[in-house]
């Protein structure tokens, strides 16, 4: 049994029912009797033909669909169907017309032409009278999809039948009203299904009458309605669906062979109108003109009258206002958002929109080709793949001269344009500019229409307006920068913003370049930039002049808007230059050897000349700017803006030169790592990425090796400029940072620039600024020596110069007669004096000294005329490098090398020398670094106790004479520390020194105040034991009165705990009273713990 067959069988039952209810006397629509059966009729014929089409291709025979549609006729003489059985006889019919009378040949035009005037009817309701609440959404839909069955099945017919229905005076009505429903249900149904099938309906409508004529009269109410659809921000089959039937549409009313359009000019030939379009006047921009849609003067679209005649409705009046209209709508609709819609199918609806009226509706849409170039512009930057198509539909058009002429005055308006379009509010305006000019150079270039005045042109434009806007933003931002700096001076220790401290492969991935016209475009727009130099950079020997002229004299200029201009240059050529396609590498050896290549080698051999003088233009206009951008001290705007676009272009010109640009670093890399000591981060950052590709490119990722390779020029560069105008505070900055990056080598190459700044330290010890900048210099050279030296053991230093110090539990130390003998040989002159002193009744607080005089083994007063006679001067002459021992003859121990550890005692001289100064910053910083010097100077005992013991008397001095709390504690961590390395050396000087406390008013009133407070503190815990304390921290500033008062607390302690049995016992009460309420925990008093004990005991009573 056939499918035919079969179907028959299946659907004859439920037909019969269907005409019994149909055809009786007695039928009513309405009933469920009559839905279910019509329900019934649907399902079985789709579940057949489902069935039916697995097996191959099913046709319904034509007398079937007749049978089957015998009882359904019936339903449409009466004028009471309702909705729901209107939709399942659609969805019926539908299938029929699917498989049955839409096959090719099977269509007659009677049957056409009653359906389709039928259906529309049905579902359009009324001509003028459309509503969609008229009938549900299911009944529409299954309209639309049997008007789009019969059209697709009209073009499946004979090729006469078109012809043949469009003849048809009964037709021509209908098509109107066809149209006009199609349009309504694309505009005003909710579902986006509904919308697509409904415009590719409409879509085939448009092919099947193929008439430019007829369409016409459907344009104004089609393109009027798309314009309502686009708008509506649809989905994205709809917006793809809208722009193929407008395409369609258009390129069918506005063909140029179907209208036989001419062009004709005012003028005698194309050069003549060449010169006319370039030399027109431009428009006033005070105010933003779309001049898309103002055709040129010079050129005069027509359609021939000899055309007319079968054109009747077709014009050159119908023309122009049409156009005109056309315009304004096509304005709307070609403002598609492309990053909303990110599907391709759109992307490609519209491409091949532009394309297809560009291409065939040139003369015709002539007025409207900027703007589809424009949307082409949008495609192509939001997928690049569609670059390489746009070139090719566009480049062998018939009108390919008019096209480039076109293309030119469209670069030329867009230029005059420019710095309105930088300037404006929308963002987009500027990106949406560059990414057009870059498609208009792509095409022209794509038809060999470009020329060197053309792009020379471009790029001054881009300069000039860059520029302007770096200099505005400058400008304004100098301003609140003043305002700002007049609230707030930074010290020199907070302007010192160094670079990272890592520098390896990994640091170079993970940093990252910030936006450079941050505030004035957006990245996108310089994307989009750097994307219009790699298209001008096809063009080299166009550009082989640009400006080079204006750079080199400008030069002798200090005007920092002239440093800009020239930043701005470097940094476009450099993209250029970097982005050059060559038949081969660039090599600078092959500039030399151009002379020897033959002919046939030329063009390839011009390129490179062009590439090399470009590149080392490029190289030398950043170096010489960047030079002049550091002499600056102001921190414009454009001076960072500048800074970091000649880096960039160092950076690009690197890419460019590969291994050969190691003969560029003798005039370059001082500049970078200036750059690196730039108060703004910004610039920092981009110097870092500069390095660190140097180093990657030249030194195997190396920082250390790259600064020790160049040390010398580095050296020579800072050496000159430690005279005259040229020492600024910058100048240690720099250094610091050279010391930071570099390796400990670097350090011991900087002898000379050492020396100099111990020169300047006593020319200009009253600049504290300067002063501040060399100080921060050894700082970090005392950071770079304890990271070579973070093997050794500090703290087991201390402990081992702490057992040779302290003497032992035999008689101070002595181990055998001999010894004993000696000891009293020697020190019997002390013995009598301590026993004629013995009856004396005198406190600590009058002579401590003489009475712990004798514990004192190797008495530092013998030490105190040997520092009154010999200075600690500089040694940085190499007298003393030899490692087997030091001036005194004793045998070197220390780690550090002879050289470095003198050139460290000379710092710690001149940091003596200074540390009188009345700038508290200043000294604040000496003492921390005085603080690191002495563990370092401590590792050769025999030259650290002579340079402790004068260190002593001046850090004590500051500490008794300033009335800074800060200064006092810096000045405790000095002692403490002096102490910790030594330990008994220092008994006598501590003693001094506690007496010397005791006597000071501050001091004595500090230490009074915070006991009251701890004393009244306990006293409210034993009263008050239940209640919960709770302290104000609100505030963040320090508590330099608690503070310093925890600092003296914490030295007394750890010099009773260090000093131990040689503290006089008086003394030692005096101390415990003061730390007793700070910490009572007895453990810490170490050899007075019995003593600490009673004390608090004391103290508890009293309390009570």
């Amino acid at each position: 049994m056939d499918a035919a067959a079969k179907l028959f069988r299946a659907v004859k039952p439920k037909c019969v029912t269907l005409a019994q209810l149909t055809l009786s006397e007695n039928s009513t629509t309405g009933s469920i009797e009559l839905l279910n059966a019509l329900k019934d009729l649907d399902s079985t014929l789709k579940s057949e033909i489902e069935t039916s089409t697995n097996d191959g291709q099913l046709s319904i025979p034509v007398n079937l669909s007749d049978y089957i549609m015998v009882p359904i006729t019936r339903l449409f003489q009466s004028d009471s169907m309702t909705d729901s059985e209107l939709e399942v006889v659609l969805s019926i019919i539908h299938v029929l017309l699917k498989y049955s009378w839409c096959q090719p040949g099977a269509l007659s035009n009677e049957l056409f032409i009653q359906y389709v005037t039928l259906i529309t009817f049905l579902i359009g309701g009324k001509p003028g009278q459309f509503s969609m609440k008229t009938h549900s959404d299911d009944t529409v839909m299954n309209g639309v999809l049997c008007l789009q069955v019969l059209l697709q099945g009209c073009l499946n017919q004979d090729s006469t039948f078109t012809s043949r229905v469009l003849e048809n005076s009964k037709f021509v009505p209908t098509l109107g009203f066809l149209v006009s429903t199609l349009l309504n249900i694309a505009v005003e149904s909710q579902i986006s299904a509904m919308k697509a099938h409904s415009l590719k309906t409409l879509n085939i409508l448009f092919h099947l009458i193929d008439n430019g004529e007829i369409l016409s009269l459907f344009f104004p109410g089609s393109v009027s309605s798309i314009a309502k659809i686009v708008t509506s921000r649809p989905h994205s089959n709809v917006l793809s669906e809208a722009f193929v039937t407008l395409t369609t549409l258009v390129s069918s009313i506005f063909s140029d062979f179907d209208l036989e359009v001419d062009a004709e000019s005012k003028f005698n030939s194309l050069d003549s109108l060449r010169d006319s379009i370039e030399d027109s006047p431009k428009e006033n921009l005070d105010f933003p003109i779309n001049t898309d849609l103002q055709p040129n003067s010079s050129l005069v679209i027509t359609i021939p009258e000899s055309a007319t005649s079968l054109k009747q409705h077709r014009t050159t009046s119908w023309l122009r206002s049409t156009l005109n209209q056309f315009g304004k709508a096509l304005e709307i609709i070609l403002k598609v958002d492309l990053k909303r819609y990110d599907k391709f199918n759109i992307r490609d609806a519209i491409f091949q929109f532009d394309v297809k009226i560009i291409r065939s509706s040139f003369l015709s849409c002539y007025p409207l080709i900027p703007m589809l170039l424009r949307s082409l512009s949008a495609i192509c930057f939001a997928d690049p793949t569609f670059i390489p198509l746009t070139i090719e539909s566009l480049v062998y058009i018939p009108e390919n001269e008019l096209l480039k002429l076109l293309l030119k005055k469209a670069l030329e308006d867009e230029l005059h344009k420019m710095q309105y379009n930088f300037s404006s509010p929308d963002a987009t305006k500027a990106e949406l500019m560059i990414q057009f000019i870059d498609l208009l150079i792509k095409i022209l270039n794509g038809m060999n229409g470009i020329d060197a005045s053309m792009l020379e042109k471009t790029l001054s434009r881009l300069q000039e307006n860059i520029a302007l806007l770096l200099e505005v933003k400058s400008t304004s931002d100098s301003k609140k920068k003043v305002h700002a700096s007049n609230k707030q001076a930074l010290s020199m220790e907070r302007k010192l913003l160094l670079v990272s401290s890592h520098y390896d492969k990994s640091t170079y991935d993970g940093l990252q370049k910030t936006p450079l016209f941050n505030g004035i475009i957006t990245k996108e727009t310089e994307t989009a930039l750097e994307n219009l130099f790699e298209t001008i950079s096809e063009n080299i020997e166009q550009i082989a002049h640009f400006d080079m002229s204006n750079i080199q004299e400008g030069f002798i200029s200090s005007n920092p808007n002239i440093t800009v201009h020239h930043a701005v240059s470097s940094w476009i050529l450099s993209h250029i230059t970097k982005n050059v396609k060559t038949k081969k590498p660039f090599d600078p050896e092959d500039y030399f050897e151009i002379v020897d290549d033959n002919e046939a080698n030329f063009a390839t051999g011009d390129s490179l000349t062009l590439l090399h003088n470009l590149t080392y233009f490029s190289l030398e206009t950043s170096t010489q700017t960047l030079k002049k951008c550091s002499e600056s001290s102001t921190e414009l705007f454009s001076i960072t803006s500048s800074s970091i676009m000649c880096l960039r272009a160092i950076s690009n010109t690197m890419d460019v030169l590969g291994i050969e640009f190691q003969d560029e670093l003798i005039d370059l890399l001082y500049p970078i790592v200036e750059c690196l000591a730039s108060s703004s981060e910004l610039i920092r950052t981009e110097a870092q990425i500069v390095v660190l590709k140097l180093a990657n490119l030249l030194y195997d990722g190396s920082i250390e090796k790259l600064l020790s390779e160049n040390a010398d020029y580095l050296i020579d560069t800072l050496s000159g400029k430690l005279v005259g105008e040229c020492l600024t505070p910058k100048i240690p900055i720099i250094l610091s940072v050279l010391v930071k990056i570099g390796s400990l080598d670097i350090v011991a190459e900087l002898d000379d620039i050492i020396r100099t700044i111990f020169t300047l330290l006593d020319m200009y010890h009253g600049y504290t600024s300067l002063v501040e900048g060399f100080f921060l210099v050894f700082d970090e050279l005392l950071s770079k020596v304890y990271n070579d030296q973070k093997e050794f053991d500090f703290e087991q230093l201390a402990t081992d110069l702490e057992d040779e110090n302290v003497l032992a539990f035999g008689m101070w130390g002595l181990k055998s007669m001999d010894e004993v003998d000696e000891f009293i040989n020697k020190y019997d002159v002390a013995f009598d004096d301590m026993n004629d002193n013995q009856n004396d009744d005198m406190g600590v607080a009058e002579e401590p000294l003489r009475k712990s005089k004798i514990l004192e083994i190797d008495s530092d007063d013998d030490s105190d005329d040997e520092n009154d006679t010999k200075s600690i001067p500089s040694q940085m002459n190499g007298e003393d490098s030899d490692d087997e021992g030091g001036d005194d003859g004793t045998k070197w121990v220390s780690p550090i090398n002879v050289k470095l550890y003198n050139t460290i005692t000379s710092i710690l001289s001149y940091a003596e020398r200074l540390a009188q100064t009345k700038s508290v910053p200043l000294v604040i910083l000496l003492l921390k670094v005085i603080d690191r010097i002495i563990p370092l100077i401590a590792t050769q005992k025999s030259k650290f106790l002579p340079i402790s013991a004068n260190l002593w008397g001046i850090v004590s001095s500051i500490l008794n004479e300033t009335e800074d709390f800060r200064v006092i504690s810096r000045s405790i961590d000095v002692l403490q520390n002096l102490i910790k390395f030594g330990h008994t050396f220092f008994v006598t000087r501590f003693l001094d020194l506690f007496v010397l406390l005791g006597k000071n008013t501050r001091i004595k009133s500090l230490i009074e105040k915070q006991n009251r407070i701890l004393i009244m503190s306990e006293q409210k815990k034993l009263d008050k034991k239940d209640t919960t304390l709770i302290l104000n921290q609100t505030s963040t500033s320090t508590n330099w009165d608690l503070n310093t008062f925890n600092k003296i607390c914490e030295f007394l302690l750890f010099s009773l705990s260090k000093l131990g049995r040689f503290i006089p016992i008086d003394t030692a009460i005096s101390i415990i009273r003061i730390t007793i309420h700070y910490d009572k925990d007895v453990d810490h008093y170490g050899y007075f713990d019995d003593l600490a004990i009673f004390l608090t005991e004391y103290e508890a009573e009293k309390t009570r």
